[in-house]
């Protein structure tokens, strides 16, 4: 008796493919990185522009005007490269040739939340990390442009970080709401048009004008953007608290939009039994032990809760403040240049 004949592409042979497009995700990543911190790192510029500009006005607000802007900037550029991701993860898909449909999306979801992940959150992550670590000091500053490195304020990088996850987080959701109310009707319109001009001849039924409604592709991007959401709440809640509360207000405009989509611009989805949601699970387990290091990284590295903390039981002069305490020392070889001690 003949064996049925392997319908599918062995696993040995698919590693090649595997291992390409993973790197390849992996490199693109790396230069959203560069790109990203090259982009805030440009801040220092505007700001030079804004104070040179001669108006009272944009000298006294140039350093939160380079931050909103900044912020807005990164975050049009990150829905635009969004766009482009997203179709190269699906053409990466493509060419392993998974054996299943589960296979195919899990790793589909995978690719694209890498991507997203890079592509939202490089940014922020310089801020909280690595911003105001490489100015240098008195004599020996870090230039880039020509321009000194951006330093963080009295109070830490917080601030920064604060305000950069607000205006993400906040215009982010207002445009993905009108991303999904209007694109959606524009796209619903021109197929029931195209569907409409086949059959002028004629009144068409409700089930034909039905078919002019767009086709449902699944669950995938809707579960990509709470992921998304996720990953604000659990990671950056230490420095923007509003966070929940905003998510969950935004939430409840989006179950009213998702309703009105599903009623009037798809057709009916067809009902499919799942064993559970994928990789997903897999992918909020992960976030969620990342997130816990990160908020420990952000205490530590980022905030003052640590060097109050031992000002508050190392300090033995009452006349010492809290800012003459964490006051470095310049180098002994610029004193030696100089003969000036600096703090």
């Amino acid at each position: 008796m003949a064996e049925d004949p392997v319908l599918h592409v062995p696993k040995r042979k698919r590693i090649p493919w595997i291992i390409t497009s993973y790197a390849t995700l992996f490199i693109i990543a790396g230069f959203l990185c560069s790109f990203a911190m090259l982009l805030i790192l440009s801040r220092s510029i505007l700001e030079s522009h804004l104070f040179k500009s001669g108006n009272d006005l944009l000298i006294s607000l140039n350093g939160n005007i380079a931050k909103m802007t900044s912020s807005l900037v990164m975050l049009i550029i990150a829905n635009i490269l969004g766009l482009f991701y997203t179709f190269l993860a699906e053409k990466f898909n493509k060419w392993e040739m998974h054996r299943t449909q589960a296979e195919f999306e899990d790793a589909l979801a995978a690719k694209i939340f890498i991507f997203q992940f890079f592509n939202f959150f490089s940014g922020h992550v310089y801020l909280a990390f690595f911003k105001g670590r490489f100015v240098g000091y008195p004599g020996h500053y870090t230039t880039f442009q020509g321009y000194r490195m951006e330093e963080c304020p009295p109070g830490g990088c917080m601030i920064d970080l604060t305000q950069s996850v607000f205006v993400f987080l906040f215009a982010q959701m207002i445009l993905g709401n009108l991303k999904e109310l209007f694109l959606t009707k524009v796209m619903t319109w021109w197929h029931k048009r195209t569907v409409v001009k086949l059959h002028k001849e004629r009144v068409l039924e409700q089930w034909e004008m039905d078919y002019g409604l767009l086709q449902w592709n699944g669950l995938l991007y809707e579960y990509l953007e709470i992921v998304i959401q996720f990953c604000f709440l659990t990671m950056f809640s230490v420095a923007f608290p509003p966070a929940p509360l905003l998510i969950m207000i935004n939430n409840w405009i989006e179950i009213r939009l998702d309703a009105k989509k599903f009623l009037f611009y798809y057709q009916r989805p067809i009902p499919e039994r799942v064993k559970d949601n994928g990789i997903f699970l897999t992918i909020l387990t992960w976030i969620v032990h990342i997130a816990v290091l990160f908020h420990a990284a952000l205490i530590a590295f980022s905030s003052d809760f640590l060097p109050r903390l031992i000002y508050y039981f190392t300090a033995t002069d009452s006349n010492s403040s809290y800012l003459e305490f964490i006051l470095a020392y310049s180098p002994q070889k610029y004193v030696n240049e100089t003969g000036t001690p600096c703090r």
